[in-house]
């Protein structure tokens, strides 16, 4: 027969299975805790054979958030009773094979749930399923998902004087990697859609300069290694959205850089052609300077002419003078330059 000691000793311990909270016989709330199970033996007076309510069976209820108040005496043996019509069920191994006494009580009480206020059977039923689905896909560290979502309710519940069905109803589970991107997929969308709406393919675009390999900008957030990354990323493609607008709405002529580079090179040839035939930059070509002849602006009109040559051959056909036909020759042969059209 199990005497006090033993009940103090074997009832100890840290927190473990779904229960967040240990027991220390050292602490007075504890103590009347661990006697409680005690007493519903019929060592300590209760009506529970003594073989069938162990310290160490007790504190396996205790771990699934049994309390020793819950326990009924059923013909010597434990026994609960399911809210909502679910029954009794006697014994220990009985009791612990239905788990977590919050589900077990949550899921039994569904119908009477259902007068809660401004909240409808259809509302609490779905709630309840993807609850469970959670507590059974959702993983972190070494704690199940059961264990993660019946400590989180047990906390809300603790904090906030609310009755642990209550705390089910409001539980948010955890948030994924794949959760969070989908929400940075939907932030990013969100911005395209704003004012001057961006496509996706115009985002693609942009994104594809940076991995060529991309066929859906959304693969660019799918692809993040962990939060910070997703973070950096949707950054990145919040910006992009945000120049693509700006460039939408104040949109600037496009420079084509060959273009601008063939100009600087036909006025350059000009420039070189005259001083070699005139002696210096200033020189003057039967009696007229660079700018007589070919006007004061000629460098700005080569920049708007796709094709330069063509512009000069005629201002230097008004230029006349013994050399005049070697001369447009030979800047005809200087400016035999491709301009794009």
């Amino acid at each position: 027969m199990a005497n006090e000691n033993t009940w103090k000793r074997e009832m100890s311990g840290p927190a473990t299975g779904f229960r967040d909270m240990g027991l220390n016989s050292a602490f007075p709330a504890h103590l009347t805790n661990i006697m409680g199970w005690a007493r519903l033996t019929r060592a300590f007076g209760g009506g529970i054979m003594n073989i069938n309510l162990s310290p160490a069976s007790a504190r396996a209820l205790w771990d699934n958030n049994w309390d020793f108040s819950d326990i009924q005496v059923h013909e010597g043996l434990p026994s609960i009773v399911v809210p909502g019509g679910g029954g009794r069920v006697i014994g220990v191994d009985n009791i612990l094979a239905l788990g977590d006494k919050l589900l077990v009580f949550a899921q039994g009480t569904i119908d009477d749930a259902i007068a809660l206020p401004e909240t409808t059977p259809a509302e609490i039923t779905a709630k309840f399923t993807e609850f469970n689905r959670i507590r059974t896909s959702y993983t972190d560290g070494a704690a199940t998902a059961q264990q993660q979502a019946v400590l989180a309710i047990n906390r809300v519940a603790a904090e906030g004087h609310i009755t642990r069905l209550d705390a089910i109803l409001n539980y948010v589970p955890p948030l994924t990697l794949q959760d969070k991107k989908n929400a940075a997929v939907t932030q990013v969308k969100l911005e395209m859609n704003k004012t001057t709406a961006i496509t996706d393919n115009e985002l693609l675009d942009e994104l594809k300069k940076t991995d060529d390999n991309l066929t859906d900008w959304k693969d660019y957030l799918n692809v993040a290694s962990d939060e910070n990354d997703l973070t950096t990323r949707e950054s990145i493609a919040k910006a992009i959205v945000n120049q693509l607008r700006r460039t939408k709405e104040n949109p600037q002529p496009l420079i084509n850089p060959n273009l601008d580079r063939l100009h600087q090179q036909a006025i350059q040839a000009v420039n070189d052609y005259w001083k070699e035939k005139s002696g210096s930059d200033t020189g003057k070509i039967n009696g007229k300077d660079k700018n007589e002849v070919l006007g004061s602006s000629w460098e700005s009109n080569i920049k708007g002419k796709t094709q330069a040559k063509n512009f000069f051959i005629t201002k230097l056909l008004d230029c006349r003078g013994s050399n005049m036909t070697q001369i447009i020759a030979n800047l005809h042969q200087k400016l035999t330059i491709s301009l794009p059209t």
